[in-house]
């Protein structure tokens, strides 16, 4: 049984640091509080609408004509539809304005294909970052905590939980048909299968080689991804990865409220 989650001080945290760190998403706390978030989930949930409207129309239509529509009927409606797109412009615009406003213009997007993982991790451990890569935090160049929590995701698929990318992913397409454009942070939070991937990260996390199996692994992988004006210290990088891990578990449990 896991010990009561403290109450983290993240005052503790150096605050220059937090700031470079969140420089790497931009605004991931006012993201995962609610508002507007990046990602395909605005065209799955386009789409989504755009369909329900479609099938509504056109069982309108049948039923009006009796249970069935010819071809030629059919080309009928969907050229009706499509004349009814000036009614609809504020729909459209609503939409162009959220795409606009999630879009963040050339920020990176928090979650895309093959980053559900990486970015969850980071959303909820970034303060554990700050602490223990404060130097390579407010040196960017090579990218250092990106290819961190890239290599720290893999780690994870392949030890800890092997199919937490499909179920991630497949979790976004949920909450995008769910909540469409409105979809945050905090409402993929609230699927389950997020909670549970993010409870076995937390599991995985606690075991007793998990410490050691991750800098065996991490150090060849960090060495060869980094860029060469980023150097890797493997003596000072593994007592950071062991600082990290001090407070992972805690910040975790904290996300997870348990």
């Amino acid at each position: 049984m896991h010990a009561p989650a403290r109450k983290l001080n993240y005052a503790t945290a150096p605050a220059k640091q937090i700031e470079q760190l969140c420089s790497i998403a931009p605004n991931a706390a006012e993201q995962f509080n609610g508002s507007q978030l990046g990602g395909a989930h605005h065209c799955i949930g386009t789409g989504h609408g755009i369909v329900d409207a479609v099938f509504r129309y056109i069982q309108t239509k049948c039923a009006a004509h009796g249970g069935t529509l010819t071809d030629s009927e059919l080309a009928e409606v969907q050229e009706e539809f499509v004349d009814d797109f000036p009614f609809m412009f504020d729909l459209f615009e609503a939409v162009h304005a959220r795409c606009m406003t999630a879009s963040c213009a050339t920020a990176p997007k928090l979650f895309a294909k093959g980053q559900m993982l990486s970015s969850l991790l980071f959303t909820c451990s970034r303060y554990s970052a700050a602490r223990a890569f404060s130097s390579e935090v407010q040196d960017l160049r090579g990218n250092w905590l990106q290819v961190f929590y890239a290599a720290l995701s893999d780690f994870i698929r392949q030890y800890v939980s092997l199919d937490a990318e499909a179920r991630l992913t497949s979790a976004y397409v949920k909450a995008s048909l769910k909540h469409g454009q409105a979809l945050t942070i905090e409402k993929y939070w609230r699927e389950e299968t997020v909670r549970n991937v993010l409870r076995e990260c937390l599991r995985g996390s606690e075991t007793r080689d998990f410490l050691d199996a991750l800098i065996a692994a991490l150090g060849g992988t960090l060495s060869n991804d980094i860029d060469a004006d980023c150097e890797w210290h493997s003596s000072k990088a593994v007592d950071q990865i062991r600082e990290f891990l001090r407070f992972f578990p805690d910040e975790m449990r904290s996300a997870l409220g348990c």
